[in-house]
C-alpha cells in the first residue's frame, strides 16, 4: 500500500542473548509506467483514418498482477484527439482513431496516462509523423479522337487517389 511506514523487528531473546528491537522508516511510492505510442499506418494522408495505440506497462519487476489501469488521453498540440480512453487488459493498450484534415510536417501526437492508485501519470508517450497530401493519377480521354475541324470533342478527366481510403474523388467530365 502506498504511504510511509515504520517497520519494527523484535527479537525475543534466548538464554544467551537479551531481547532487542530495531525500527526503520519505509516509504512506498507509486510505480512509474512506461508508455509507448504507435501509429497505424506508420504515416498518413489527409483525411485517412489512423489508429494510435498506447501501450501502458508496469516497470520490469512489478509483477504481472500489478498492471496500470485507468485512462489515456491523446492530443496533438492543444487539440484533444481522444479523451479518457480506457486501458484494455491484458493487452494494456488504449486506442484512438483520428483523421487529420490538413497536410502537416512534424505532427506530434502525445498519449498521456492519468494514473491510478498504484501508478503515477508517468512520462507521456509520443510519436511524430508527417501527414501528406494524397498523390493522384490523372487520366484524360477525348472523344472522338482524332477529331475534325469544327467537330465537337468531349474531354473526360479522371483523377484517382493513390490509396482507397480518402479524398479526392474523380472529377466530373470537362467539356
Amino acid at each position: 500500500m502506498i504511504g510511509s511506514y515504520t517497520i519494527t523487528a523484535a527479537y525475543s531473546g534466548d538464554t544467551n542473548f537479551s531481547p532487542g528491537s530495531g525500527t526503520t522508516p519505509q516509504t512506498v511510492n507509486k510505480q512509474v509506467p512506461t508508455i509507448t505510442l504507435t501509429p497505424s499506418p506508420a504515416s498518413s494522408h489527409v483525411n485517412q483514418t489512423q489508429t494510435f495505440s498506447a501501450l501502458v506497462l508496469a516497470p520490469q519487476g512489478a509483477g504481472a498482477a500489478t498492471q496500470p489501469s485507468g485512462t489515456v488521453t491523446f492530443t496533438q498540440g492543444a487539440t484533444t484527439l481522444c479523451s479518457g480512453v480506457a486501458i484494455v487488459a491484458p493487452a494494456q493498450t488504449a486506442t484512438c482513431s483520428y483523421a487529420f484534415t490538413s497536410a502537416t510536417a512534424g505532427v506530434t501526437v502525445t498519449a498521456t496516462y492519468t494514473g491510478d492508485t498504484n501508478f503515477t501519470a508517468g512520462t507521456p508517450g509520443t510519436t511524430t509523423e508527417t501527414v501528406t497530401v494524397t498523390s493522384t493519377t490523372t487520366a484524360l480521354l477525348s472523344l472522338p479522337s482524332p477529331s475534325h475541324i469544327n467537330e465537337q470533342v468531349a474531354f473526360t478527366a479522371t483523377v484517382t487517389p493513390a490509396y482507397t481510403l480518402g479524398v479526392p474523388r474523380p472529377n466530373p467530365p470537362v467539356r
